[in-house]
């Protein structure tokens, strides 16, 4: 019986499906008779000059052979697990096929990322039986299967190997152990946990999500598919199986080739593909490969983008550059791959613009529903946010012996993706969104990554450091790149921690961290002290604010040719002493805050640090807090003083759910300034009672230095900000504006919003916070700024 979580209600009626129809002996047998001479599997190693091509009679006819081969000479039997050490090879396809005709379990083992102990985890949890490798591995390597997994049996493969059987008994069909409910292939996805999770497909998980793939990508028997990523993983399985529910033909790479992709795609006339966002990234520098091919790319109509956040603006690019369309899909090893995609078969050339930089995940597809469910359990309106949840047939029956992780996943009839999104109706159908994942997660060039297991590494081989923490950051290239933060024993002396960490840092760079794989290497650590961690009230380690200053730290907003420009952060331990000094030394004393009030800032607020490139120096700050518009268009009372609207300049009103920005001070690096009288002076308390007779006037004149500089055009816009209103006695410490603060509004602002290479360094730090804050969906931007010149005025 089918788990709750595995019902499909299509049109508003709920009903069982008909998984007869779907069985990989039907589809094998009708290719063969119908497509008897036609290239059913293309093996293209261009390195090595290597190229096997067989027919849909060989293919068929070996996976028959090989399927017999298992079950009477290493007595493999229904419901066996059988381990796949193979590199991409034909074959890992025809392997996979053999045994899921004889019933048994598929466990692909990823030879560049698994290490001998995330092997051996994933043979002993599966039991496996045996194992299939190069015939070429060592004998050495051959024995260490049979230390770790006692009895297995170890099957050396090769193509010559599989000459040598292919006229041998071929399995009859009535010895077809196959089943659309058996789980056939175990796949392991990176969890939270340290060890990864063991995800159980069926034929029928993999056999529906293919066609429903095949329906999506409107694949036929004239499509020809290339093969590129790994046969390990999920995406390039179920596109197999895609392509031969088509009747198509399969292009096969041994690896994904920047250089050779073009060629591939022309010379063995593929149509189609399937990449991550890295790949596309890497084509873009790819246009003088794609021009000399030209001619042998016409019949490439589009390509399947996904397994990882896409970037919209890279999408755009590849489609000026090469006008094949990039197609988005979504979904994951626990739904069989693909569960919503991009419709672009019957899109015009705006329509399909507008949906891939809207960067949609598309529509639902076949064999699944997909809803945005809130926190209270309730389908989610329009633009709502919640967590996409899943079910239908393409679900996984489960994890692998592993109760906590179904109870977390599976709940209430739906499988909980640990995505944030969103939907919204675009052209007539109702297309998703992804805004965040709930899952701490690393997605690196495709490839899903545990934290845990990194941290786990780091704390066992370097004993100094007591907390260790490993997180995703943007890369133009990957996605996301593997960045962490460190903690030493308080024991630990500085000079030994420079030691430690640039150990660490060398070893990360080598790929030398003991468990740890070269791709999964941290690319660099930061040193933190233990009381700049962000916690809860309870104390826990708030992992979510990790990433986000991790990223904020690796990723600068813009940069011109002397500074970078990004947000600061609570770990900037160094730049927050810095911005103190300057702040001060440019304020003054009764003005000034401390380093407490600069690193609550930080962590609440939004606060923009100018960085020198030579020096890297923190040299000019601006602070900012997001805030609601309405709040200062009617003039709300916790905008009446200055030190009730930045709480101190701690940022604490800072809002997450706002739709505007306000500055409240910028501070850049320069002469130490003097105040002409104290704010505790007798003439300045004159000076202060009779200002308000003198600014209407004054502000009318539009002679002020520091209004000025709001109202002067930036970030490429036409015009600067405009006053709204002022604010009497709202930092009467303020001496030179005699207490009083304005309350300016910039235009709404574009999204080419940009930091200016001649503008001032105070100009540019507010240019780059235009352009956080468009990045972030905000438009609307405030000053809460001040008539620094007003009291010389009012003295005369």
């Amino acid at each position: 019986m089918a788990a709750a979580w595995q019902q499909l209600v299509k049109d508003d009626k709920e009903g069982d499906v008909d998984l007869g129809q779907f069985s990989v002996a039907k589809i094998l047998a009708n290719n063969r008779k119908n497509f008897p001479d036609k290239e059913a599997l293309v093996f293209a190693d261009l390195k090595q000059g290597v190229q096997e091509i067989l027919t849909y009679v060989e293919f068929v006819d070996q996976v028959y052979t090989l399927a017999q081969f298992f079950k009477t000479e290493h007595k493999l039997k229904k419901g066996d697990a059988v381990a796949l050490h193979l590199e991409n090879s034909p074959e890992i396809l025809l392997f996979h096929l053999a045994c899921w005709l004889i019933g048994c379990i598929t466990v692909p083992l990823d030879l560049k990322r698994d290490d001998s102990d995330r092997k051996a985890y994933k043979m002993q949890s599966t039991h496996c039986k045996a194992v299939v490798v190069d015939e070429g591995l060592s004998e050495s390597e051959k024995t260490w299967f049979g230390i770790v997994s006692p009895g297995i049996r170890v099957i050396p493969m090769s193509a010559q190997i599989r000459q040598k059987i292919a006229n041998r008994e071929k399995l009859e069909n009535q010895a077809i152990e196959e089943h659309p409910s058996n789980i056939c292939l175990i796949l392991f996805t990176s969890g939270t946990t340290n060890l990864p999770k063991g995800v159980q497909l069926s034929i029928a998980n993999l056999l529906l999500n293919a066609d429903g793939i095949r329906d999506w990508l409107k694949i036929t028997e004239t499509d020809r598919f290339h093969i590129c990523l790994p046969l390990h993983h999920i995406n390039s399985t179920t596109m197999s199986l895609a392509t031969l529910l088509a009747g198509g033909t399969i292009v096969l790479s041994p690896r994904y080739s920047k250089s050779n992709f073009w060629r591939v795609m022309a010379e063995y006339h593929c149509t189609l593909s399937s990449i991550v966002p890295t790949i596309a990234f890497d084509m873009l520098s790819e246009r003088d490969a794609f021009k000399q091919y030209r001619e042998n790319l016409k019949q490439v109509t589009r390509i399947q983008i996904g397994s990882a956040p896409v970037v919209p603006t890279d999408v755009v690019k590849f489609y000026d550059l090469f006008g094949i369309r990039l197609v988005q899909g979504y979904g994951s090893t626990e739904t069989a791959l693909r569960v919503t995609g991009v419709g672009w078969a019957d899109l015009d050339d705006q329509q399909y613009r507008e949906l891939i930089a809207s960067n949609t995940i598309g529509h639902e597809l076949k064999w699944n529903n997909t809803a945005v469910i809130k926190a209270d359990g309730q389908l989610a309106s329009e633009g709502e946010e919640g967590e996409l949840c899943l079910r239908g047939p393409v679900l996984t029956q489960g994890y692998l012996d592993n109760d906590q992780a179904n109870k977390e996943s599976f709940v209430d009839g739906w499988f909980h993706s640990g995505d944030i999104g969103i939907w919204k109706k675009m052209f007539g159908q109702k297309v998703f969104f992804i805004k965040g994942r709930i899952k701490e997660i690393i997605i690196k060039g495709g490839v899903n990554i545990s934290p845990l297991m990194i941290e786990h590494a780091i704390l066992t081989h370097y004993p100094q450091i007591v907390s260790c923490y490993v997180t995703g950051a943007p890369d133009e290239r990957y996605g996301e790149e593997i960045v962490g933060v460190i903690v030493f024993d308080d024991s630990v002396d500085q000079e030994e921690q420079r030691r430690v960490t640039k150990q660490l840092q060398a070893d990360a760079k080598a790929g030398a961290i003991k468990g740890v794989a070269a791709y999964e290497s941290p690319k660099f650590f930061l040193t933190v002290p233990l009381t700049s961690l962000p916690m809860t009230s309870t104390g826990k380690v708030q992992r979510v604010k990790i990433r986000e200053y991790l990223q904020d730290i690796s990723t600068p907003i813009a940069q011109t040719s002397t500074h970078y420009f990004r947000r600061l952060t609570p770990f900037d331990t160094n730049h927050l002493a810095r911005l103190v000094e300057i702040h001060n030394t440019r304020w003054g004393e009764e003005l000034g805050i401390d380093i407490k009030t600069a690193t609550q800032a930080v962590a609440n607020g939004i606060v923009i640090g100018a960085i020198e490139k030579k020096t890297d120096q923190l040299v000019g700050s601006a602070f900012g807090e997001i805030v609601h518009a309405k709040d200062i268009e009617n003039k709300a009372a916790w905008l009446n003083t200055y030190d009730q609207a930045t709480g101190n300049l701690t940022l604490k009103p800072s809002t997450t759910d706002g739709d505007a920005v306000m500055f409240v001070t910028i501070s850049t690096d320069g002469k130490p300034f003097t105040p002409s009288m104290k704010s505790t002076d007798s003439q300045y308390q004159k000076l202060l009672a009779e200002a308000p007779q003198y600014i209407d006037a004054y502000l009318a004149a539009k002679t002020d230095p520091v209004l000025n500089f709001h109202m002067a055009p930036k970030a490429g816009m036409e015009e600067g900000a405009s006053i709204l209103y002022p604010i009497a006695n709202a930092r009467p410490k303020d001496v030179e504006a005699l207490g009083y603060c304005v309350m300016m509004k910039y235009p709404t602002l574009p999204e080419s919003v940009s930091v200016q290479e001649k503008s001032s360094l105070g100009t540019q730090i507010l240019e780059a916070g235009f352009m956080y804050a468009v990045k972030n969906g905000v438009t609307q931007v405030y000053a809460y700024s001040r008539p620094s010149g007003f009291l010389k005025i009012v003295s005369k």
